[in-house]
């Protein structure tokens, strides 16, 4: 089709913005017109900063030129970006007005101000700017109404921008659009981080998964250097705030979801507040200095902080400007520090315009400083910003890449280098793991183990051949790479456990590389401490695997279906055989079957007539399916992939039983109850046989795992206390009682038993270990110090004179108390709960070692002849 090419489309671009357009401009809109014609909807999925609005418009100005739709509905979900795109469209429309230029196009642009308008505007020609709220119910005429008021004439295309704000949270408004145009229509989605339920509703479908119609993905983008890298900066300053009087290092399992809860609920406390905004403060000279470039061609940097609620935005905007004034601070030219606040409604009676004294647009420009919680959160375009201080938590991956997006945005020579990433308040394995989601193309898979596959195609090609040499892979790997092979790392481990299997890699090795790429992230995500990055590792591998003992996947139901058609075709061959026998008025023998496995020798035999009675046959189909069942059992066994289709089976062949019409009547009733006994006694049997050895495997399994995550924990003087194991023994029962669900009965039972009783005796030796080597350092100590006194009365009796055999005298008379002291001290220990190393018997033998350790001091100081070994003997 002509005007559809790339090459046309890039001189039209040119002509209206001054620019060659990029290439995955060029290609998403060629793509577009030329299946305009066949398309219902298109889902664009491009990294933030690759010029969205732009590829928009150009696809509007192409299909109203060419005539292939009367009119484009470009809606928005916000103001701000509705006044953004139209000033865009305003500046790349304007070179085409006349001018008698080969590339000319008379575009008429409108505004639907409010929802009265929409029935009169959306009968125009032209582009017409909406927010989609504007269609309300109210809007949508009757399904027999005439005139002005029936449905626009022409095609329209429908350019839906931001789209994974609405889609599909406001379904209800794209139908009412629908509605509104009669189904006459060609919906276009723009984003960059879509939903799984977009990609539900609009996504393409590719073999065994769904995926945008066109995509130019994150890694796409920082490789041609459309936009920059958000990960590559990131910091987490978890690790330096302090919640009750203790840090993220003091935390003796290293539980971050429970730090960061506690975290989350004391955001309102004034010392953190102060804390938070000091340490944003101390870190914008250091952010200035990588950008002197930047600020030689007089750019003005700028800072995005985001929290929660508008409340907390503006209290932070107070104490920000409180601290500055302080201070002093200056910005990068010298100028006092602006703070700007952004909020939609009013906080106290005071909106962002009162506070910051002028509106958005003179505030925007102005701030160094910009203090948000909704606003300017997505499609928000400013290259200045450098850095992002994520002051709240972020409970949606989409809002996450949003916010790191808009400090990804580049300008060509401008000399911004890197965009900066502060997280007061995330964990950095989910932050990871949701930027993941966008990093390559995303998909939405129809069964688990495709998505499985995926990411170890992902895991393979970063690490390459360089399988043995992890801590020198992970050390010269870029950050924004190690956060993606951690991400897809983490990935795999839930994906293998929620669904028990895996393809191809290697768990040790993956834990290794995991606990290599955290150390050499620990600079940036765990303050530096190498003690606390290894045993996030360990804990993050525990809690992705947490799900291994769930429910059914769906790949696992797809396998269970192909599995129970293959072991009861047998029975549905011996249905469709004997039925028609019932047709014939004299009863006639049954004809055995002729199956599909028996071997060239048997089957002439088999042709013949034969006198098999209906309970011949119903054992011959149970047998039939217990070898079905057997073989099905193995190979589930060996692909670690552990169901349990009994259940199917019994309903399946007890289902089947009632076609066979001969079987209908009383005198084979107890016939079928008798052949569904047994074959639930021989599938149970089968069952227990295969499953038995594999849950035992999967308890030494799951106890290694949970003696690895014990072992992570630093030893203190509190690890005598049993509630410091409670949290992680209780997760491993649980996940373990997952396990134990697929055996059932009694048998389910006692091995969740035994493995309960398994982390109790280890918990208890690890406590009774702890403890022994606690009292042992107490009585040491306290030996030290009676000896000390003991040697100390020596030195100071010869220091002033006396003779060897005077001070053994004397000091001999002491020893009484001094054992009695010590006896009391003993049996002080041995009443303390938890110290029951020390019974009786070790109280005797102890009192006897130190009642020798003493004589042995006095022999020492009977032979003492001089003041030197008099030192000596002090120093000994």
């Amino acid at each position: 089709m002509a005007g559809t090419s790339c090459e046309e489309l890039d001189r039209i671009f040119r002509k209206c913005t001054g620019f060659k357009a990029r290439e995955h401009q060029l290609s998403a809109v060629s793509s577009i017109l030329k299946n305009a014609h066949c398309l219902q909807s298109a889902l664009i999925q491009h990294a933030p900063g690759s010029g969205k609005t732009e590829t928009a418009l150009l696809l509007a100005l192409q299909s109203l030129r060419l005539g292939l739709f009367e009119r484009v509905l470009y809606v928005n979900y916000a103001t701000d970006l509705e006044d953004q795109s139209r000033a865009r469209a305003l500046n790349f429309f304007k070179n085409l007005q006349g001018g008698g230029h080969e590339v000319t196009h008379n575009t008429r642009i409108y505004t639907i101000k409010n929802s009265s308008d929409v029935a009169t505007i959306m009968r125009r020609s032209g582009l017409i700017f909406s927010l989609l709220q504007k269609f309300s119910a109210r809007c949508v005429p009757p399904a027999d109404c005439h005139g002005e008021d029936a449905s626009p004439p022409g095609r329209t295309l429908l350019v839906i921008d931001e789209a994974h704000r609405g889609i599909p949270d406001d379904g209800k408004w794209i139908k009412n659009i629908a509605q509104v145009i009669k189904g006459q229509t060609l919906k276009i989605l723009l984003t960059a981080t879509p939903k799984q339920e977009t990609l539900d509703l609009y996504g393409t479908r590719d073999g065994p998964f769904l995926r945008p119609f066109h995509t130019y993905t994150i890694k796409d983008a920082i490789g041609s250097r459309t936009t920059l890298s958000a990960l590559d900066h990131y910091s987490s300053a978890v690790s330096k705030v302090v919640v009750d009087g203790t840090s993220l290092r003091d935390t003796e399992t290293c539980l971050l979801s429970d730090f960061l809860e506690r975290l989350h609920e004391r955001r309102h406390d004034d010392v953190l507040r102060v804390r938070w905004a000091a340490e944003i403060l101390a870190s914008l000279p250091p952010m200035w200095q990588d950008m002197s470039t930047m600020i030689e061609k007089m750019h003005q940097p700028k800072h995005l902080i985001v929290l929660e609620s508008m409340q907390e935005v503006l209290v932070m905007t107070r104490e920000l400007k409180k601290q500055i004034a302080a201070g002093r601070l200056q910005n990068a030219f010298g100028k006092t520090l602006n703070v700007g606040c952004f909020f939609s409604s009013n906080v106290n009676g005071v909106t962002d315009n009162q506070e910051n004294g002028c509106d958005d647009k003179e505030a925007l420009e102005a701030a160094d400083l910009i203090v948000v919680c909704q606003k300017y959160t997505t499609g928000w375009d400013e290259w200045r910003l450098i850095a992002v201080f994520l002051c709240r938590r972020i409970g949606s991956p989409e809002l996450l890449m949003q916010l790191l997006g808009r400090g990804a945005r580049i300008r060509p020579g401008s000399g911004k280098k890197m965009p900066y990433v502060v997280d007061f308040m995330n964990d950095p394995d989910w932050v990871f793991m949701a930027a993941s989601r966008f990093y390559l193309e995303t998909r939405k898979y129809a069964l688990g183990g495709g998505e499985l596959r995926a990411v170890e195609e992902c895991i393979q090609g970063i690490v390459g051949t360089q399988r043995h040499n992890l801590s020198v892979l992970a050390q010269k790997m870029r950050m924004c790479d190690q956060a993606m092979l951690r991400a897809h790392i983490l990935r795999w481990f839930e994906l293998t456990a929620e669904f028990g299997i895996h393809i191809s890699l290697d768990r040790g090795n993956l834990k290794c590389l995991l606990r290599e790429l955290n150390l050499a992230m620990k600079d940036a995500l765990w303050g530096g401490c190498e003690l606390l990055a290894k045993r996030a590792a360990s804990i993050a591998i525990y809690e992705a695997t947490s799900g291994g003992g769930g429910g059914q996947s769906r790949q696992a139901n797809a396998t269970k279906a192909t599995s129970l058609v293959t072991a009861m075709r047998p029975l549905r061959r011996l249905c469709t055989r004997v039925a028609p026998i019932q047709k014939h008025a004299t009863k006639r023998p049954f004809v055995a079957e002729e199956s599909d496995e028996e071997s060239d020798d048997e089957r002439p035999a088999k042709r013949s007539r034969s006198t098999a009675t209906p309970q011949q046959l119903l054992s011959g189909a149970v047998d039939r399916m217990c070898n079905k069942f057997e073989i099905r059992m193995t190979k589930l066994i060996l692909s670690e992939s552990m169901i349990d289709p009994r259940a199917a089976v019994l309903n399946d062949f007890s289902f089947s039983t009632f076609k066979l019409r001969s079987f209908n009547h009383c005198e084979h009733a107890a016939d079928v109850e008798s052949a569904i006994s047994r074959l639930k006694q021989e599938l149970d049997m089968s069952y227990k046989k295969h499953v038995m050895p594999w849950l035992l495997n999967e308890m030494d399994r799951q106890f290694i795992d949970f003696v690895e995550a014990i072992e992570v924990v630093p030893s203190s003087s509190f690890s005598g206390d049993k509630k410091r194991y409670e949290r992680l023994s209780n997760f491993a029962t649980s996940k373990f009682r997952g396990f134990c669900d697929k055996l059932g009965g009694q048998c389910g039972n006692d091995v969740l038993a035994e493995f309960t009783c398994k982390l109790i005796a280890h918990i208890d030796g690890c406590v009774e270990s702890s403890n022994n080597a606690h009292v042992m350092s107490l009585i040491k100590s306290k030996e030290d110090l009676l000896i000390g006194t003991l040697v100390n009365d020596i030195m100071r009796m010869r220091s002033a004179g006396n003779s060897a055999d005077e001070c053994r005298q004397t000091c001999r008379a002491t020893l009484s108390r001094r054992s009695r002291d010590f006896a009391n001290f003993l049996q002080d220990l041995s009443h303390i709960e938890g110290f029951g190393c020390l019974s009786r018997e070790t109280i005797v033998e102890v009192q006897q070692v130190f009642h020798w350790k003493m004589i042995d001091k006095l022999d020492a100081a009977s032979e003492m002849k001089s003041d030197s070994s008099v030192a000596e003997f002090g120093g000994a």
